[in-house]
């Protein structure tokens, strides 16, 4: 023993050896557990309860024996600590230290940081070897957990930072980094003001002195901000980081850079704005000049009507016929437009008011029946008996759109018949689901141009179905018509087998007066 040592040191050395209370303090208290090994008889080794304990054994349910701790220990652990035996044993200026995974008796790994000095003789052999465990679970948990979440965090592509309670960066993302335009390395351990302008950086400040006094546990805010690629527009997201005991320890920050994102939402509400413009100044030409047209078109047709009463020659019966019926599609196609233009513009009023459906059917009766018998068609319309004869709705919106049915169904149909069937679908307590459905013989309609009909402007071009002129609008209005009265329009069609178009609206009942 050397002569320096202290006093007091030299009687713990010999109380160690003469009092077993003392030892057995020692043992007992040591850290997670002390071992002594016999190295000239290797499977002989003593072990302190606490070495037993840490890994969830009760001390008699282990022997003092080398090889139950070492079955114990993780396979792939085993080599190095064998290679790290080798390495101490030959070489005496070796310490040995490592850390070994050993296997809990419940089946977890237990962290064990294990420290030994060798003991040798006066040859320099090794006799003995003093070690001591270490339990740093916790430690290695903490470690693995802190590895993990910087691996993520470095994976966001977003711009990730966090703070302490002093406002200091403590971890960052490369990301991060990046947007600053500055190493990691300058980024941790200073505060704001080192990084960013003054007012901007008293506007962090501000934002995070609400996280830690507790205003808030998440924020989410706008700025403008200053960045190694110039001026941009970000979004910040922070939350609070707290302790085990409730503490308010930190703020995590993710920034999304929306420069790009607004300046394309500038760029469209541009776009919207002038097409909303141009397709304002599109309905309103429309609306003109349909107005402007009919009054001069108006006064042509009464004029026509004037020469027919006259005496003609057979020959101009017929110029002025074809000039009738020509003014009379023009003035279709000038109605189409006006309430296509005001579809457009929602100006378009449905006008609902009690009606008779008698008369509703009288109407569509009276006005094809002419022209069934002009091209040999038969025509019928049937209707259920158990709809209500009073109604409450849009008599003027369905009779257009059953005229435009009814006057394609008619154009399109060479021979055969035109159906009109109107069918009760549900009866409630105030209303009544009605199904309004044209067929006819006609050419049909192929698969590809169905998904197309109801489209504005469509014609079926192409297919000799619409060998008659019209506005493409008649089909795209009677939808929107359907549609603006709470119903749906369907279309069913077989090429040379006719077509069938239907739709469904509700109606209120009314009572009989």
């Amino acid at each position: 023993m050397s002569e320096t040592q202290h006093y007091l040191q030299k009687e713990l050395y010999s109380l160690l050896g003469d009092n077993p209370d003392i030892f057995g303090f020692v043992k007992k208290s040591i850290l997670d557990g002390i071992w002594f090994w016999d190295l000239e008889n290797p499977e002989n080794e003593w072990m302190s309860e606490r070495f037993w304990e840490t890994l969830g054994y009760a001390p008699e349910e282990k022997q003092h024996l080398y090889s139950e701790w070492y079955s114990l220990v993780y396979p792939e652990d085993v080599i190095r600590c064998e290679e790290n035996l080798a390495r101490c044993l030959n070489d005496p200026e070796e310490k040995f230290d490592q850390i070994v995974r050993y296997r809990h008796k419940e089946g977890y790994p237990v962290w064990i940081r294990c420290r030994a000095l060798i003991i040798r003789n006066q040859e320099g052999k090794p006799i003995r070897m003093l070690g001591i465990h270490i339990d740093i679970s916790r430690l290695m948990s903490l470690q693995l957990e802190n590895e993990i979440k910087s691996e993520i965090i470095e994976a966001i592509p977003n711009p990730v930072f966090i703070k302490d309670r002093e406002y200091r960066y403590t971890s960052c993302n490369r990301a991060f980094a990046d947007f600053l335009g500055k190493p990691i390395a300058e980024i941790l351990g200073v505060g704001v003001y080192d990084l960013n302008p003054e007012k901007l950086a008293r506007l962090y400040n501000e934002k995070d002195s609400e996280l830690f006094e507790g205003k808030a546990e998440i924020q989410i805010y706008q700025a403008t901000v200053h960045t190694a690629r110039g001026e941009k527009e970000v979004i910040f997201n922070k939350r609070v980081i707290v302790d085990s005991r409730g503490e308010r320890i930190g703020i995590i920050g993710l920034i999304t850079d929306t420069t790009e994102l607004k300046k394309k939402q500038r760029e469209l509400e541009v776009a919207v704005a002038q097409a909303e413009a141009a397709n304002q100044a599109k309905n309103n030409f429309l609306a003109n000049m349909s107005h402007e047209i009919r009054t001069p078109l108006n006064g042509i047709m009464g004029m026509l009507q004037l020469l027919e009463m006259s005496k003609l020659q057979p020959d101009q019966e017929e110029y002025v016929r074809i000039c009738r019926t020509s003014a009379e599609l023009l003035l279709e196609v000038l109605k189409d437009i006006l309430d296509f233009s005001k579809l457009a513009e929602g100006k378009l009023e449905l006008g609902k008011q009690i009606f008779s459906l008698e008369d509703l059917i009288r109407d569509m009766q009276g006005l094809f029946s002419a022209t069934a018998r002009e091209k040999g068609l038969a025509y019928a319309i049937f209707s259920d008996k158990e709809i209500p004869g009073i109604l409450y709705g849009s008599p003027f919106r369905i009779r257009q759109v059953l005229a435009n049915l009814l006057g394609n169904a008619f154009k399109f149909t060479r021979k055969g018949e035109v159906i009109l069937e109107i069918k009760l679908i549900e009866e409630r307590e105030e209303e009544v689901e009605l199904l309004f459905r044209v067929r006819d013989t006609g050419k049909g309609i192929p698969d590809e141009i169905l998904p197309l009909i109801f489209e504005k402007f469509y014609q079926a071009e192409g297919q000799n179905l619409l060998s008659h002129s019209g506005s493409g609008l008649g089909l795209a209005i009677s939808k929107a018509l359907v549609e603006l009265m709470g119903g749906e329009i369907y279309v069913k069609s077989k090429a040379e087998e006719g077509s069938e178009f239907s739709f469904k609206i509700a109606l209120q009942k009314r009572e009989v007066e």
